[in-house]
């Protein structure tokens, strides 16, 4: 897991939260912290 995430650029994590942002309109009235963590992991499920 830690691997991965140190091959992640700032703009690809940004572009991975206002991706899942977008598509998971459901999930706004979460903390961003909570959001941001689910967004990380699903795309790193994809890895």
């Amino acid at each position: 897991f830690v691997r991965k995430v140190k091959s992640i650029s700032i703009d690809q994590i940004k572009a991975i939260f206002d991706k899942y942002l977008e598509e998971h309109p459901e999930a706004w009235h979460f903390s961003a912290a909570h959001s941001f963590a689910q967004a990380i992991w699903e795309a790193l499920e994809k890895l």
